[in-house]
């Protein structure tokens, strides 16, 4: 069904749920792939992280500590691939090997969407909400505003 999957993760419990349900996809794809050669390794899994300004308290994400709200942008990549080395051993451990990691900078939603379109990817599945809280509340959520604007299907993971 899915050969290429993005997962935008931001080390929240739902883009770790997200990366499940991803991984499942795409291990579902194999087992049903009746190619005479068998190709196994038919899916690709996108891991996708984007540094964000946060808020006024610091967040506790997947594995890392917590990350202070006036954190410099060297230290919040530090800590983004450290979420994307965490989700790539996940994703290994759910039977997905060799994710495409990425570390973008820029509008989360925008830089998904960018990311999907750039790399062809057949889905989007993502948490329904990120570390962002107050802020979708002020801007809309970045869920939302991917599966508005993606040219591809988006399974957003509750």
């Amino acid at each position: 069904m899915f050969t290429k999957i993005l997962v935008p993760v931001d080390g929240s419990c739902y883009s770790r749920e997200a990366l499940k349900v991803a991984c499942t996809l795409l291990n579902a794809h194999r087992s049903d792939d009746t190619s005479p050669a068998g190709n196994a390794s038919a899916g690709q899994l996108v891991l996708l992280h984007v540094p964000e300004e946060l808020g006024s308290e610091p967040a506790f994400v997947w594995g890392v500590s917590a990350i202070a709200a006036g954190a410099a942008l060297d230290e919040r990549e530090a800590i983004g691939r450290e979420i994307l080395d965490n989700a790539g051993r996940d994703a290994l451990s759910l039977m997905v090997p060799s994710p495409m990691i990425l570390l973008r900078h820029g509008s989360p939603g925008q830089v998904i969407l960018d990311a999907a379109r750039e790399h062809g990817v057949d889905a989007i599945v993502m948490g329904h909400r990120g570390m962002g809280k107050f802020k979708a509340l002020i801007e809309g959520s970045v869920s939302r505003k991917v599966s508005h604007h993606a040219r591809c299907r988006v399974v957003t993971v509750h």
